[in-house]
Parts: structure tokens; sequence; C-alpha cells
């Protein structure tokens, strides 16, 4: 009888212990929410100018934008989207500090082709003030060079966005594309990499 009440007790804690890793699952999918982020809303508002279009376009290996925040932040997950036909190339996503000459985040990723796919990282804090650079690399080489387009949003006549450019805490400064060995600023357009932030 004494082993049958233990083995109660113990399968009453195994359950819920596996109702809390759901909640946990919840509770940081709400803190960690990708549906209507900041860039995102940014991104929009600069579709919403006739002036501006989106299009998936050059052909470099990185396209990257520098950003800061109004308040601290820290980063959740990363939204892209690649490009038909390579979606099992990864990308490599890095965020570095520029204020203190640091990398904060270094790791490969795939994407879908049809959405903007999120990939859950470890969080990136953020100090309101500090300038960001957030990078998306691609260094595979096939014989077709649009595995390096990308998808931005930009002037039709190649004009400046006038930057910086913000919403709510969100601020871009400036974009770059190139190569490894060489960075262009670029102030016509801005690259689709979205930020998540913790809520």
């Amino acid at each position: 009888m004494f082993k049958k009440i233990i083995l109660f007790i113990i399968a009453i804690g195994f359950f819920n212990s596996c109702n809390n890793d759901d909640d946990n699952d919840s509770e940081q999918n709400q803190l960690c929410d990708s549906s209507n982020t900041t860039f995102n809303q940014l991104y929009t508002d600069l579709l919403m100018d006739v002036n501006n279009q989106e299009e998936i376009t050059l052909d470099v290996i990185n396209h990257a934008y520098t950003f800061e925040v109004l308040s601290n932040e820290s980063i959740c997950k990363i939204g892209y989207s690649s490009q038909p036909s390579f979606e099992t190339y990864p990308y490599l996503i890095e965020i570095y500090d520029n204020t203190n000459d640091m990398l904060l985040y270094s790791e490969n990723h795939t994407f879908s082709s049809s959405i903007t796919e999120y990939v859950a990282i470890n969080p990136v804090n953020l100090v309101s003030g500090n300038s960001y650079t957030i990078k998306r690399v691609q260094n595979n080489s096939t014989n077709d060079i649009t595995i390096f387009i990308g998808r931005i949003v930009k002037n039709v006549n190649n004009d400046d966005l006038n930057f910086p450019i913000s919403n709510n805490n969100l601020i871009i400064t400036s974009a770059t594309f190139g190569s490894q060995s060489s960075q262009q600023l670029f102030y016509f357009g801005i690259p689709y990499i979205d930020l998540v932030f913790e809520e």
C-alpha cells in the first residue's frame, strides 16, 4: 500500500511538471510576440509612402542596418526570409555593439522563403543610447547570385530615406550593404531583418 501511495505522488509530480513546462512555453511566446513588431511597423510605414517600394535586390554578401533604442531592450527573436531554392542554405546573423566594439550574437539560421520566419535566440540585451548593427551574411557560394539578394524597402528614385528613421523605441540610423571587406552606406533602403523585443 505504501508503494502505491509513493507511486501516486510521483505520478502527480510528473504531470504537474509537464503542465508547468507548457505554461512556461506559453509565457515565453507571450513575452516574445513576433506578430506586430516595432521594426515591422517601421518598415510598413515606409512602404505606405508613395516614394518607397519593396524590392528583392542587392546581390551582396552582407545586408545590415545600424540602430539604437530609446530605452533598454532585450532581443528574443530574429525574423528573416530566404530566397526560393535556397531555404537549406544558412544565413549568419550577427548583432554588434558598435559603442563598446563587441560582438553580442553570431549564429547560423535557415529561414523559409514563403514567409518571414522567426528564430528564438538567447536574449541579447540592448542599452539605451548605444549604437548596434544587425547583419545578415550569406557566405555560401553557388552558381546563382540570387542567393545573395534580400528584401528591402527603398526609395523608388534611390533618394535618401532621411535617416534617422524611428518608430516607438527603435531608431534606425543607417544601412550598409557589401562584401566582408567592403561595406558601403546606402541611405536609400533598409533590409528586412526583424527584431523582436521582449515585452
